[in-house]
């Protein structure tokens, strides 16, 4: 069972799930116990339709979770390959075949010829300790195509706090450039009450710091316009 022990206070929490799994499965007759799961699809949360479009995934503690399934994908889609090129094409998966080039209109059209297929992903823990999945991003990091980048901020470790936020502004040159130059698709899953918002007003500081001429209203309207085309995707709850 996760439990977790407040030094100061005495107080323990326990997990939701495991401490409800515990108490069903004690004493019980396992074969007779059935767990209902309710699954919710996603209309949205999808890796766009080529591995080479940069894709860029901001998810600090357990939002986490479906990068892992992302970079599990795309480590299958390169076995798969075969050392052959893979038709250019963005938008989402359609049952298994990728969308031609003439189906693009002019604007992602352009992005072509600026691409460089990067993967960066913004994870965050409060410690080592805490630090989930490790090994599988440690291992993804490792094969070229899969994972570019892995920036983890550990916000428990130092003398102040660092989080996802802080770390994508440290990197906000090269992130403006990936979102303006080379149509990259940004992924933002976890917190929305608080990390949300502050990893979304990191991002119009960045464009404005670092895009051509951008005050914060057309920050704001580019990535408004990245939503609408799917390019920048929340999965985020409170």
């Amino acid at each position: 069972v996760f439990e977790i022990l407040h030094a100061e206070s005495g107080i323990r929490r326990n997990g939701l799930c495991t401490t409800w799994l515990e108490k069903t499965l004690f004493g019980s007759n396992i074969s007779e116990i059935s767990v209902p799961i309710f699954l919710r699809p996603t209309k949205e949360f999808y890796l766009p339709g080529s591995d080479e479009w940069p894709c860029i995934l901001v998810g600090p503690g357990t939002g986490v979770a479906p990068f892992i399934g992302f970079l599990e994908h795309k480590n299958e889609r390169l076995k798969r390959q075969n050392g052959k090129n893979m038709e250019i094409s963005s938008g989402c998966w359609r049952g298994g075949f990728d969308i031609e080039n003439e189906e693009l209109d002019p604007v992602e059209g352009e992005f072509q010829q600026r691409r460089n297929g990067e993967t960066w992903l913004f994870f965050g823990c409060r410690s080592l300790e805490d630090w989930i999945f490790k090994e599988e991003m440690d291992f993804f990091s490792k094969v070229e195509g899969v994972l570019s980048r892995l920036e983890c901020a550990l916000s428990r470790t130092g003398p102040e706090k660092i989080y996802v936020q802080h770390l994508m502004e440290k990197n906000g040159k090269k992130l403006a450039s990936l979102l303006l130059e080379k149509g990259a698709y940004l992924y933002l899953c976890g917190d929305g009450k608080t990390m949300a918002q502050q990893v979304h007003a990191t991002l119009v500081r960045i464009l404005v710091r670092h895009g051509p001429s951008l005050n914060e209203q057309k920050a704001e309207a580019v990535l408004r316009e990245m939503k609408e085309r799917r390019r920048y995707v929340l999965d985020v709850w409170s």
